[in-house]
């Protein structure tokens, strides 16, 4: 985490230039972000602490779990803007998602079948 502020300072630099050719833009830019620092900041925070939980995510459940919940967000995320009808897809597309979810609650469900059977044997041992 370190590296986190150089890289951060790099991508607005290459921002500004590439996004905001002239000086004026620039500066109305700058403006923005020195007349209400406060949703940078958040969102700057936010996003160490999004870092931080996937390390631990990664630690604890391992990287295959953090990939599953990847895909698990976006699909749901997906089957809830078609539920609100801010996004509308085909049948099959619909298809695909639901299994994508639902292949997810399984997983995790037989892991966790597994984790208890584990800890049952371990404490079964013990005694």
């Amino acid at each position: 985490y370190h590296v986190a502020p150089w890289q951060a300072l790099s991508l607005c630099v290459a921002s500004l230039v590439v996004e905001m050719p002239v000086a004026s833009q620039r500066a109305a830019a700058m403006a923005v972000l020195a007349a209400s620092p406060a949703p940078f900041v958040t969102a700057s925070l936010l996003g160490l602490g999004l870092q931080v939980a996937t390390l631990l995510v990664i630690k604890f459940a391992g990287s295959v779990t953090m990939k599953l919940l990847a895909i698990f967000r976006n699909a749901v995320l997906v089957l809830f803007q078609v539920s609100i009808g801010a996004e509308q897809i085909s049948s099959l597309q619909f298809i695909g998602h639901a299994i994508s979810t639902s292949s997810f609650v399984a997983y995790t469900f037989a892991r966790m079948k597994i984790a208890w059977q584990e800890k049952r044997e371990a404490k079964s041992k013990t005694t």
